[in-house]
């Protein structure tokens, strides 16, 4: 018997990671496992996706296990199909109660408790987690635990907020040793692989970033002791090659990074790692010192190649710093990745060419084309509901590659066509097979054909 299960439910609507052949760790229900275990709770993970486990497979281990609490982790695009799992572990076991957390039930509370969940984590779960579990083990009163919502007697109840977690370092590492570390991957590439997160929050003020909303405008780091430990930690437990830091912009702090890349070095460690970074945020020296780390890609999230967009989507950086920075990856020798959106409100056929001719200009490593979507909790999504501009409630069309606002002159089916063969365009374009192939040889293959030829989003 188990107390707790926690789960990433299965096969999920999330095109954007199968699209870029990316299979990650859920470190956030990693997280609560982990503070759940030093506090003498058993805890099972189950990653679904990961074991590609179906949702009656799923209902089936649980009532193997027994557990007096379940809770699932939650994205917008995910929530029906979570809405499914809810309901049938309701037909199974109508006693056990179910929690649901993550950036959607947070901002939906009402929505996901009226699809399935018994109860709602606001926010960073960890200390909410184990106080609810606590709560209900002794018959307490919900209503004492900050960041939950619930329904009593009709009423949906939403308790005061729960304050974030300053000190990061009093977390425990993710309880890794409870998910199936062999099946995660990165581009289909056959390194070891796993995710750290070294951050949480972002002060930059993006209006699309679902990441910043739920975390706060605040940067709380951690220290690089902590943090190198954690590395050498999965190096040792579970042979890990390669990392990927899920900070919402690594870079933001360049003495920490400086620091960090120093510590590296002091250690002997031998780790190859990417991380998200911010074209104002990465100079040529400090490029060169996370070369030097170990560091080979960084994603980067150009938007747009319109500055009127980026003006509007208040990304804060101009053209020339993005020119700029991808000319310092060039002479480190780290990979990019551009990402960019299309279909902000005021996109044109010809804002749309621009992006194009931008990313012919800085000649990224890697590109990544998706199409602008609100995500519940985003001051974009305020935006757009209040204009009366957002097309589908439908969850599942929040992948990312549908429209879901009016944008302007483009028609949604067009919008998704041009986002398939901008992909189309870079990948297949003989310049680009050739560097790819003269950098990665034959084993790249797959993947170009992968990125070049998947058409996602438009069904």
């Amino acid at each position: 018997m188990t107390d707790v299960v926690l789960i990433n439910p299965p096969e999920s609507s999330n095109k954007y990671e199968r699209f870029l052949n990316v299979l990650a760790p859920p470190l956030g229900i990693a997280y609560i496992a982990s503070v759940l275990e030093k506090n003498g709770i058993s805890v099972k993970i189950i990653d679904a996706p990961a074991l590609k486990m179906s949702i009656e497979e799923v209902v089936s281990e649980i009532k193997k296990d027994s557990p007096s609490l379940v809770g699932l982790t939650c994205t917008t695009p995910i929530m029906p199909h979570a809405s499914k799992l809810m309901r049938r572990i309701k037909e199974e076991i109508p006693e056990l109660p179910i929690v649901c957390g993550g950036n959607h039930p947070t901002f939906c509370d009402e929505d996901t408790l009226r699809r399935g969940a018994d109860i709602v984590v606001r926010g960073e779960g960890e200390i909410t987690f184990l106080e609810l579990y606590r709560a209900l083990e002794n018959g307490e009163d919900l209503k004492k635990v900050k960041g939950l919502s619930f329904f009593d007697n009709g009423e949906l109840v939403r308790t005061d907020e729960r304050e974030k977690i300053e000190d990061l370092d009093s977390l425990p590492f993710p309880a890794r040793h409870l998910l199936p570390m062999d099946r995660y991957k990165a581009l289909g590439l056959p390194h070891k692989f796993t995710t750290i997160i070294a951050s949480r929050g972002c002060p930059m003020g993006c209006s699309f970033c679902a990441s910043s909303a739920f975390h706060g405008k605040k940067l709380r780091i951690r220290s690089i002791q902590n943090v190198v430990d954690e590395i050498e930690e999965v190096i040792e437990n579970y042979d890990v090659e390669f990392i990927t830091f899920m900070d919402d912009t690594f870079t933001l702090i360049k003495k920490w990074v400086e620091e960090f890349c120093e510590e590296i070095g002091k250690r002997g460690i031998e780790i190859k790692w990417g991380a998200t970074a911010r074209v104002d945020r990465m100079s040529l020296d400090l490029l060169r010192k996370m070369k030097k780390s170990g560091c080979v890609a960084l994603f980067i999230g150009v938007e747009s190649g319109d500055q009127e967009i980026l003006d509007r989507i208040t990304k804060n950086v101009v053209l020339d710093q993005t020119k700029k920075a991808f000319e310092n990856m060039r002479k480190t020798g780290i990979l990019s990745i551009a990402s960019v959106s299309i279909g902000y409100p005021g996109e044109t056929r010809e804002s749309v060419k621009k992006t194009m001719k931008f990313i012919d200009r800085i000649k990224p490593d890697y590109f990544v084309v998706s199409i602008a979507t609100p995500y519940p909790g985003t001051r974009f999504y305020e935006e757009m509901k209040e204009k009366g501009l957002i097309i589908s409630e439908r969850w599942d069309d929040f992948t990312l590659f549908k429209s879901t606002i009016k944008c302007g002159e483009i028609e949604p089916e067009e919008l998704e066509e041009m986002r398939y063969e901008m992909m189309r365009r870079f990948y297949l374009k003989p310049t680009n097979i050739l560097r790819m192939l003269k950098r990665d040889g034959l084993k790249f293959i797959p993947v170009i054909k992968h990125l070049a030829l998947a058409k996602l989003g438009s069904g």
